[in-house]
């Protein structure tokens, strides 16, 4: 932040976008002139805002509303085979080879009344197959075997698990599966043996365990997690358990409780946070009560620290004003690397599905946090893209599988919308005396990355009311009426390219002023990185 003030009472206030996100504060003494009081539809680009990318079908169509999309996995039977499976609220379990017809039906008539989870598992030993296994807690837990060459259930599952009451999830964990959720046993975790992932029943040659994890605790196990040298076990509505799986003997694995003050909603609302190097820096889950909170290991032998996400920035608050505390259940966690941002999927005030995103950029602390408004997200899974980039792969409300995070500006053959805005500016970072003093607005300046012919909408606000509308082109050459192309610079974080400042003249006057720019056109883009109001300090103390 920088300013610049003459003899004449006059200032230059400079605003970097960029290094703070969305603030659910409506105390305005305790907003900083940095924080946004709109982030919906952008990204965090190097030094800068830009538009979030696009939205394209996988689909090549739909595939029915009758099969809403209940759950979806990237798997690779081999490692030149990658397949897209998913399961819909018809019932169907179908597999796709690329082309997005998902013309396979692995299985029908599976039961729908949750959702249905995806894991991974298999190759326990060389010339053994990759296996995918697919549950639900009400079904026999299914396995798919290779590139869908056996399917069918489980071989040897847990004396327990019979009828209706089936696990609800399985994960790796070490070089077994676990496995957890079946009704007439919440609270009891499942270890399969190493040497085959479909063996949990105990038998003279089988090296299977179970733990039953503080059974007078909540209503039983509804997240479960590897991380550094322990397992992590929610229960909901509260309750975080750490099994020690340090010892090679499972018999002397211990379980200990870390908190039994918040817990995970469910299996699909958690992820792993990866840093640069692969490892896995920390865990970010959702709780009942919408709180994000994040896991850190204090060393990779050593206790965890559970931290409340929510807090900064009022997030909290805005979650209170947005969205649906009852519909938690559907509620989806993933993280992507490539823009290092948490997706959290929650379902808006008033909708029947989860449709609006919280995402959490996670590249610098403080974390900054947008929303998207955009896509109907029942289902969010991971996907490889043609460069082999992680990308999100979302599955929709009436029978589509979506490509986010698209180099085009587009969805569904149609523009989206970019809405962001600074919180209402008072200036007193610059004098402590200015918040309560009468502004004179003279000019704005706007530092943008060129990128094409087409416009971006700016509203300036004093006092809930809209003193000012304007636009300017975000493209250069190109003057505008009213508006001044200065001088280019190389833009911040991003070699090769230029940037340029477009001056708007401003005619009003005000306590504060709070800058709102919004773009919805097919194929528009915009990416700017700082925002300067040139303007005179009045005398009186009205708005």
């Amino acid at each position: 932040m920088a300013y610049k003030r003459s003899e004449t009472n006059s200032f230059v206030a400079e605003i970097d976008l960029g290094k703070e996100g969305l603030s659910g504060s409506q105390n305005l003494a305790s907003l900083r002139p940095t924080q946004l009081a709109r982030a919906e539809g952008i990204t965090f680009a190097p030094g800068s805002i830009r538009k979030e990318g696009g939205s394209a079908s996988y689909t090549s169509s739909s595939l029915g509303g009758a099969r809403k999309i209940i759950g979806g996995i990237e798997f690779f039977p081999s490692p030149t085979a990658k397949r897209e499976v998913i399961a819909t609220a018809s019932g169907d379990i179908l597999w796709d080879t690329g082309a997005g017809t998902f013309a396979t039906l692995i299985k029908g008539g599976w039961i729908t009344s949750d959702r249905t989870h995806f894991s991974a598992g298999g190759a326990e030993s060389t010339g053994r197959s990759k296996k995918l296994f697919v549950l639900n807690g009400v079904n026999a837990p299914m396995v798919i075997s290779g590139d869908n060459v056996a399917t069918g259930d489980i071989s040897n599952p847990a004396s327990d698990w019979s009828g209706t009451n089936q696990p609800k999830v399985m994960f790796p964990i070490k070089n077994r599966m676990g496995a957890f959720g079946n009704s007439n046993d919440p609270h009891r975790f499942y270890l399969s043996d190493p040497n085959n992932h479909e063996v949990y029943a105990t038998g003279a040659t089988w090296d299977t365990a179970s733990f039953s994890v503080y059974p007078g605790k909540s209503f039983g196990i509804s997240a479960g997690a590897t991380f550094r040298q322990a397992c992590i076990l929610w229960k909901r509505p509260k309750g975080i358990y750490v099994l020690d799986i340090s010892n090679a003997t499972p018999s002397n694995w211990q379980v200990f409780e870390l908190t039994d003050a918040v817990g995970c909603e469910s299996q699909f609302a958690f992820d792993y946070i990866v840093g640069d190097d692969g490892s896995k820096d920390a865990i970010v889950f959702v709780s009942r009560d919408a709180g994000i909170y994040l896991i850190r290991g204090a060393q990779e032998f050593g206790d965890f620290s559970v931290v409340d996400l929510t807090v900064q920035d009022e997030i909290r608050q805005w979650l209170r004003d947005n969205i649906d505390f009852s519909k938690i259940d559907k509620t989806t966690v993933q993280y992507f690397h490539e823009t290092k941002d948490v997706m959290v999927t929650f379902v808006a005030s008033g909708s029947s599905e989860a449709n609006i995103v919280l995402k959490i950029n996670v590249a610098q602390t403080p974390f900054r946090f947008h929303i998207s408004r955009r896509d109907t997200i029942v289902s969010m899974w991971k996907s490889e893209d043609s460069n082999n980039i992680v990308r999100p792969m979302v599955g929709d409300d009436v029978g589509n599988v979506r490509r986010v995070d698209q180099a085009s500006f587009t969805y569904s053959g149609g523009g989206y919308t970019m809405d962001l805005q600074t919180v209402p500016l008072d200036f007193s970072w610059i004098d402590k005396r200015a918040s309560g003093r009468r502004k004179i607005f003279d000019f704005v300046e706007f530092d943008i990355k060129p990128t094409g012919s087409w416009p971006t909408y700016v509203e300036f606000v004093s006092a809930s009311v809209v003193k000012q509308r304007t636009s300017f082109l975000n493209s250069a050459g190109v003057s505008e009426l009213g508006n001044f192309i200065l001088g280019q610079d190389v833009l911040a974080g991003a070699v090769g390219a230029f940037s340029i400042t477009k001056r708007i003249r401003l005619l009003f006057g005000g306590r504060t002023v709070s800058v709102r720019m919004t773009q919805t056109g097919d194929g528009e883009e915009m990416q700017i990185s700082k925002i300067r109001i040139f303007g005179r300090f009045g005398d009186e103390r009205t708005p």
